[in-house]
């Protein structure tokens, strides 16, 4: 099958893509027809880390063009980090602990990342965004304050945090692979015969062992 739509990045081009091609989320629609919107049904803080990387990708490959490598490598860094903790949060197989703890790792990086980039700081309550018209200004002030306190001691944030992180939120995932064997053909009679199968890697270019 098929399913029209347009891109992302320019909603003026339109066209059709293959179902197989498409991954289907839950969302929630504002205003259908013509002027509708599409607010996907995610964790507040897959979405954030989704759009933070969008905005940190354009001024990490300008870290890049002025020069600052050391910045520039420190921040491919945490950016594969958010991006492997934002994976085990949609797996689904974390427990109620270590989702809590994969999401205080996540803003961790997230406010280093600001802080380090020059983007001003987001303010939370619980690792989940907080709009900033609904509190007060001394509650708002609080809460950044909070934050710059935490950036700072956390100095295992580039060191060990991923490591860290793996040992603290990664549980053990199971991999089940379905194998059917249609037909196979022996001619030589009265002689014993072993088949064997292996799992081949097209990367590396060798069976896994």
């Amino acid at each position: 099958g098929w399913y029209r739509g347009f891109s992302v990045r320019n909603s003026e081009v339109k066209g059709i893509f293959p179902a197989n091609y498409v991954y289907l989320k839950k969302a929630f629609v504002n205003n259908r027809g013509k002027s509708e919107v599409a607010a996907p049904l995610e964790d507040s803080t897959v979405l954030e880390v989704t759009s933070t990387l969008k905005e940190w990708g354009v001024l990490w490959k300008q870290l890049y063009l002025t020069q600052r490598l050391e910045l520039f490598y420190k921040l491919r860094h945490v950016m594969h980090e958010l991006l492997d903790l934002r994976r085990q949060i949609i797996s689904g197989h974390l427990t109620l602990d270590q989702v809590r703890e994969v999401k205080r790792l996540i803003t961790v990086r997230l406010d280093w990342g600001n802080e380090q980039l020059g983007l001003d700081l987001v303010p939370r309550r619980d690792f989940d965004l907080v709009d900033p018209d609904q509190i007060s200004v001394t509650d708002l002030y609080k809460l950044h304050a909070s934050s710059r306190y935490s950036t700072q001691q956390n100095p295992v944030l580039l060191s060990e945090g991923r490591s860290r992180s793996e040992q603290l939120a990664r549980p053990p995932l199971p991999h089940h692979l379905h194998l059917s064997l249609k037909s196979f053909g022996y001619n030589i009679y009265g002689e014993d015969v072993d088949l064997y199968f292996s799992l081949y890697d097209g990367r590396e270019g060798r069976p896994v062992r």
